[in-house]
């Protein structure tokens, strides 16, 4: 299978973050969460992270990509039982989301292993992610390997939906 690299790169210094990540047991942090497999080169995904730092919860990007071009916005984020909010500085705007990671391999096709529903008060979307794609302290963010789908479908609300 075609395999392509997006590289996600987080340049979150600019906001005070830098990527000295610590790991974390929650499923949501330090996974890189896709709205659906590329169907091509040119195929724009959503791409949703969370990052924490020495144990604190610090941020993270909203990134829309494909092979070719990448539009990344950071955030910050609290936390307060499954409702966080997340603050996003450029734009000035907060949103709160409620968030349910789980492992749901027996209802996705593989790479995905993990599910991630985001939801806000315009609706709900689910993000999939593979065990194979955690980025911790060694090995920080880099090049992720999304293998294209030429069947892959897109159905419900895409995650710009339901964050703006």
């Amino acid at each position: 299978m075609k395999k392509i690299a997006i590289l996600v790169a987080l340049s979150l210094g600019a906001s005070g973050l830098y990527l000295a990540l610590r790991p974390s047991d929650d499923l949501v942090m330090h996974q890189v969460w896709i709205d659906h497999l590329p169907t091509s080169e040119t195929d724009m995904i959503a791409q949703l992270l969370f990052i924490e730092q020495r144990g604190q919860q610090v941020g993270g990007a909203v990134i829309h990509a494909s092979a070719w071009r990448t539009n990344l916005e950071a955030f910050r984020h609290q936390r307060s039982g499954n409702t966080w909010t997340l603050d996003f500085p450029q734009a000035k705007q907060k949103a709160k989301v409620k968030l349910k990671a789980y492992r749901c391999e027996k209802k996705v096709k593989p790479p995905f292993q993990l599910c991630l529903d985001v939801t806000t008060d315009r609706g709900t979307v689910t993000l999939y992610s593979s065990d194979d794609w955690r980025f911790d302290d060694d090995e920080g963010i880099g090049a992720r390997h999304f293998p294209i789908d030429k069947d892959a479908t897109v159905s419900g609300p895409r995650l710009s939906d339901v964050l703006r």
